[in-house]
């Protein structure tokens, strides 16, 4: 791929409101270019990817588990791994959240949403997955079906799982990420999921997880 970029993000003045609300939805935190590195880094690594198909969440009521899903992981390489080691985006985070961050993995990865159905049923993301950067690079969709909308509750962070199955649209939020849009969220707290897709739609997203060294996690 050649020599790594200097500058992939762009860093944005940060409202403490995240703090608040534990979402954000910021436009281009991952330069242009860089988006495009990373799209055709997808691309070219999807031969690598593990088709991963979970046809009934597990019992796990708070974080991680087994939720079920349908989707293709590609492991993220050198451009992914520039911009989730950039001590920048490592210092934006601190200021974001007011604790230190570091990666919880030494690779993040690509979703690859591209079969009909393909989707992520709600869940809390992993101990050492604080805080997720989802960046979307790809999606075509053509008509506002739904598909591929992230939703998730920020409202209901103290209630089990499976209370939430039970009455999914009660305080539910709905994000339909364009492309170049990155979602930052703190999944291990909030509860989240995906819309599936439909016929002809394939969605392509980044995921960067971080663990957030703080009295409440």
């Amino acid at each position: 791929m050649g020599q790594t970029a200097t500058h992939p993000l762009t860093l944005p003045q940060f409202s403490s409101d995240f703090r608040r609300r534990g979402y954000a939805v910021l436009n281009d935190l991952i330069v242009p270019d860089m988006q495009t590195a990373l799209l055709q880094e997808a691309w070219d690594q999807f031969p690598q990817g593990k088709r991963e198909i979970v046809e009934h969440s597990d019992s796990e009521d708070w974080r991680g588990g087994c939720p079920a899903r349908r989707f293709r992981t590609v492991p993220g390489e050198q451009w992914l791994d520039s911009v989730y080691h950039s001590p920048d985006l490592r210092d934006f985070l601190r200021t974001v959240t007011g604790f230190p961050v570091e990666p919880s993995g030494q690779r993040g990865q690509y979703i690859f949403y591209c079969e009909p159905g393909d989707y992520i049923s709600v869940h809390r993301d992993i101990e050492s997955c604080d805080l997720v950067l989802i960046t979307c690079l790809y999606d075509n969709r053509v008509h506002e079906t739904g598909g591929g909308t992230l939703y998730f509750y920020p409202n209901r962070q103290d209630e089990p799982l499976s209370l939430i199955r039970q009455n999914p649209h009660h305080n539910s939020l709905g994000l339909a990420l364009a492309r170049g849009q990155t979602l930052l969220l703190l999944g291990g707290h909030i509860p989240h999921g995906t819309i599936p897709i439909v016929q002809g739609q394939i969605r392509l997203v980044s995921t960067l997880c971080f663990h957030v060294f703080s009295s409440h996690t």
